[in-house]
Order: C-alpha cells, then sequence, then structure tokens
C-alpha cells in the first residue's frame, strides 16, 4: 500500500511540476537549443529533450544545488531526476539520481557501480556522462542498467 501511494503521489509531483508555468524561459529547457539528455536503458537509447531546472536551491553547509528533471516529450511514463552541486565538476558533484520507468522508480544512493562525472558545470552549462546499476527504492529489488548517458544542457 505504501509503495502504490508512494508511486501516486511521485507521479502527481511530475505532472504538477510539468503542468506550471514559469515567467523564466529557462525553467523548460528543449532539444531546440541543443538541450538533452542521453541515455541507454537496458539496451534501448533514450533521449531526454524536455528538461526543467532549479538552480540556487539550498543544498547545506553553504553549497548550492542545481535540480533537474527531464521527461520525453513531456511525457510522464520515463522520466529523471537528479542534483548536483552548482559549478563542482567530477565525480563529487552528484547529489542523488533517480529514473522513473512506468510507474517504478529507481535510484542510486551513491553507491559503487554507478558512475556520474561532470565534466563542465559553470556559466548555466552542465556536461556530464553516466552509466552504471541504479536500484528500485521502496524496498523492491530489481535493477536496470544505464549505459552511455550523455547529459548536454545549457540553462
Amino acid at each position: 500500500m505504501k509503495k502504490l501511494l508512494f508511486k501516486t503521489f511521485l507521479l502527481l509531483s511530475i505532472i504538477t511540476l510539468n503542468s506550471c508555468s514559469s515567467n523564466n524561459d529557462n525553467d523548460d529547457l528543449n532539444t531546440s537549443n541543443g538541450n538533452e539528455i542521453k541515455m541507454t536503458v537496458n539496451g534501448n537509447e533514450l533521449i531526454f529533450n524536455n528538461i526543467k531546472t532549479e538552480p540556487n536551491l539550498d543544498a547545506g553547509q553553504g553549497k548550492k544545488k542545481i535540480k533537474f528533471t527531464a521527461t520525453i516529450n513531456g511525457q510522464t511514463d520515463k522520466f529523471l531526476i537528479f542534483s548536483i552541486y552548482e559549478e563542482v565538476t567530477g565525480s563529487d558533484s552528484l547529489i542523488s539520481f533517480k529514473y522513473s520507468e512506468n510507474g517504478v522508480t529507481y535510484d542510486d544512493p551513491i553507491h559503487p557501480g554507478f558512475d556520474f562525472n561532470v565534466l563542465e558545470n559553470i556559466s548555466s552549462t552542465l556536461k556530464a556522462s553516466f552509466s552504471g546499476s541504479v536500484q528500485e527504492t521502496s524496498g523492491g529489488t530489481g535493477t536496470i542498467d544505464t549505459n552511455n548517458g550523455i547529459i548536454n544542457i545549457k540553462f
């Protein structure tokens, strides 16, 4: 029951975030500016081309973070949500990474086996690569493999 409530809440949150408008054009990014996130999940290439950003969030200890939410053509059956520290590069910049597919959410609790490397993270530009296994949340035992992950965003 808790799993069902969590999935319902997560889906409603994504729909709400996706339907909110903003006065800041940078909040809703798409591939017309070359913004996209590509990754292969269990052998299938996915291209996330609708990307929302929430920059300048408090990450504690005087640090700021940026939260990204990405969908494929605005659909909610597959989405990514990840947060990174602002202006930090390398493998220490990732705070959280979640991927959801058909109501099942997977995340990387910053375990070995998931590599996230930020190459550029300055002046509203993010370039990164990632790959590895992510674990089903809410006590599930499933895992999926992500490969060839490429992030190229100007926000």
